[in-house]
């Protein structure tokens, strides 16, 4: 690698960052940032470029305005102090050159040295560029347990902390109480002593920064000390302290502008509970109601979220208001388009339905609005609604397929009585066509498909079963067989079909065209077991019977099929199946038989060593030689000889290979 040397260190990484600032952000594969970042670690960089070095590739970035380029400024400054990681993507190969891992700390002392060095570039760079200082705010906050815990520069890091303090740093505040959470336990009391007092430093202390802290922390945990108390207020009870500030919230409407506008921003966090809070201390609910509906006239996920937890305790109390506010919405010509979002934050009971089939009935509502119901089974029991002839109500609006399929397995796996009912399990069947005909004609990329697996299956392990069943797998069979999907994509049927409904199975598919018959030989292959072949899920019985109507037809279309050999039951090698040696038997002129399976015995494909899969199925003759019938028995004998002669050449090719390969290193 170039970049190894320290001569050519800053060319090398300039071309890189040329092929850097060409790829999107988030690319992941083959990703040159990823690439870039691993030549300013302090360990194991494949460099040996000093720090002063790779400051200067740094700075540089960061100068810029460019945008993307202080992005990959910052990139590059995260690598240089990530104190947990420490490895190159990159292996250390070079040819025939002598080449270590790169530069390699002598003492904790330039370990030291090389955190400082950064760290103080960084006070600079905040103190004189305001424009970067909540990314160096950010940075800190990510790498201080890391830094804090292993003793590295923790004076450089008091100091930026210093700095930071004068203003409201919420992430900073968390950062600091993960430590003390996790890892103060084990750690010295004058470090601990320290470290508290950066706590109580960087402590939200204003109303504000103090709601701010908790509705944004990302976890609740980190606002609870030891003793379960409140870690900003020292109160008993964390829900008890946020009730407040909320109650506070209510008598100020300027502030609580402010906040709901920074949860659009921040994500949703704690904003349900910011919702129920506005609920419970409003003195005037409707007031408060306007408010939210004024500032979230389109509202995203974090503010459904406040509006859904002020619905959801209001309900609780106040269930005239919440019902004239469900009424009104329902007329309201924007929020009529996802009023089962708001509908669905409170209990499903029947004026709930009224409205929710009223939506349905006038095409209001976009599908996706209606995914709250996979959470509404118990409210429905409890109602006495059926929640089927829901699910059954949103077939008929458009997208249905993309909503409800996901819908009914979710109910089926959290609520196991359901896979019971009658109605839910023919609204599965009803699915599984709607499924069907949504792909048949749009399987365009590998998710998708990966997709319709999954729903298929989950969905076939309710409603494919019971006697009942069968007449709707006839007519799937039918559909599957006369449609162009790939056998692969309607496989998981013609399973159920064969282990459950084997009659089914050998009627549809095993008197199918040519071409499927064909498909299907190529698909159950041995070699490639892209799925169990499903003749080995029927009992052999009933498929000679099968055979025995047209024998000589018949038995080279399963012969063809099936996989005639299999792992002995010791694992160590092959045998032939009992139904591969019937067929044989059972067929007026074995050879035609015996030509198949000659066929599936040379793999089309393999892995290692060809020499020895073919040693492994070389022992298949050894059984059949001594066969009564001399037609098996020559057979046998002439393959035998031809194999291994196939084995001796394979094995001189690959000796040979093999020569060339140590020559050429």
């Amino acid at each position: 690698m170039i970049a190894y040397e320290q001569i050519y260190f800053e060319r090398c990484i300039k071309l890189l960052i040329k092929f850097a600032l060409m790829e999107k952000a988030d690319y992941t594969s083959d990703s040159t940032r990823k690439l870039l970042g691993s030549l300013f670690y302090l360990k194991y960089s494949g460099t040996h470029a000093l720090a002063d070095q790779r400051l200067k590739i740094i700075d540089s970035l960061l100068q810029s305005t460019i945008p993307a380029e202080c992005d990959l400024g910052f990139l590059l400054m995260d690598s240089a102090l990530d104190a947990n990681a420490y490895g190159s993507i990159m292996n250390f190969e070079f040819g025939a050159l002598q080449r270590d891992y790169g530069y390699y700390p002598a003492s904790v002392e330039e370990i030291r040295d090389w955190y400082s060095f950064f760290l103080k570039y960084l006070m600079k760079l905040y103190s004189g560029n305001l424009q970067y200082s909540n990314q160096i705010r950010s940075l800190i906050a990510k790498k201080f347990r890391d830094l804090w815990n292993r003793g590295y520069a923790n004076e450089e890091l008091e100091a930026l902390i210093g700095i930071f303090s004068l203003n409201y740093w919420r992430e900073g505040w968390v950062s600091v109480r993960n430590v003390i959470i996790f890892d103060s336990a084990e750690m010295e009391n004058n470090l601990l002593s320290r470290l508290l007092v950066i706590e109580n430093l960087l402590k939200p202390k204003i109303f504000l920064d103090r709601l701010r802290t908790y509705l944004f922390s990302g976890n609740m945990w980190n606002l609870i000390n030891e003793e379960g108390e409140d870690a900003i207020s020292g109160s008993l009870s964390f829900e008890k302290e946020f009730l407040n500030l909320t109650r506070e919230l209510t008598f100020d409407k300027s502030i609580l502008e402010i906040i709901l506008g920074e949860v659009s921003e921040h994500g949703p966090s704690l904003s349900v509970k910011l919702g129920q809070g506005l609920a419970v201390n409003a003195n005037d609910p409707l007031e408060i109601w306007q408010l939210l509906l004024r500032k979230y006239r389109e509202p995203n996920e974090s503010e459904m979220r406040v509006i859904n937890g002020f619905l959801f305790e209001l309900y609780k109390l106040d269930l005239g208001l919440v019902n004239q506010i469900y009424d009104d919405l329902l007329q309201d010509e924007k929020y009529s388009l996802i009023f089962p979002c708001f509908q669905l934050a409170t209990p499903l009971d029947y004026r709930a339905l009224k409205r929710l089939e009223y939506c349905i009935d006038n095409q209001l509502p976009k599908i996706e609005a209606f995914k709250g119901l996979m959470f509404k089974y118990e409210d429905a029991k409890r109602s006495n609604i059926n929640i089927s002839d829901i699910l059954e109500k949103l077939l008929t609006l458009q997208g249905a397929d993309r909503v409800v399929p996901d819908l009914f397995i979710y109910l089926a796996q959290t609520n196991p009585e359901l896979t019971l009912n009658s109605e839910f399990i023919i609204l599965g069947r009803k699915l599984i066509q709607l499924i069907y005909i949504h792909y048949e004609n749009r399987m365009e990329y590998e998710d998708q498909e990966s997709q319709f697996h999954y729903l298929l299956k989950e969905i076939s392990k309710v409603s494919l079963s019971g006697k009942d069943a069968e007449l709707f797998i006839e007519d799937l069979c039918d559909r599957f067989i006369s449609s162009k999907l790939d056998i692969s994509q309607f496989d998981l049927f013609i399973q159920i079909a064969a282990k459950h409904y084997p009659n089914v199975f050998i009627e549809k598919f095993l008197n199918a065209e040519k071409e499927l018959i064909e498909e299907m030989q190529h698909y159950y292959s041995y070699d490639f077991k892209f799925s169990k072949n499903p003749l080995s899920l029927i009992d052999d019985e009933l498929i000679l019977r099968w055979c025995k109507q047209d024998i000589n037809l018949r038995t080279k279309i399963v012969a063809s099929i099936i996989s005639p050999f299999e792992k002995d039951q010791n694992g160590l090698g092959l045998s032939w199946t009992k139904l591969s040696l019937s067929l044989i038997n059972l067929s007026n002129d074995p050879i035609n038989i015996l030509k198949i399976y000659e066929d599936k015995i040379g793999p089309m494909a393999w892995v290692g060593r060809l020499s020895t899969i073919l040693e492994e199925r070389l022992k298949l003759f050894e059984s059949l030689k001594e066969c009564d019938n001399d037609i098996v028995s020559s057979w046998a004998k002439a393959q035998e000889t031809i194999y291994q002669g196939k084995i001796a050449d394979r094995k001189k090719f690959e000796s040979e290979e093999r020569f060339e390969d140590l020559r050429f290193e």
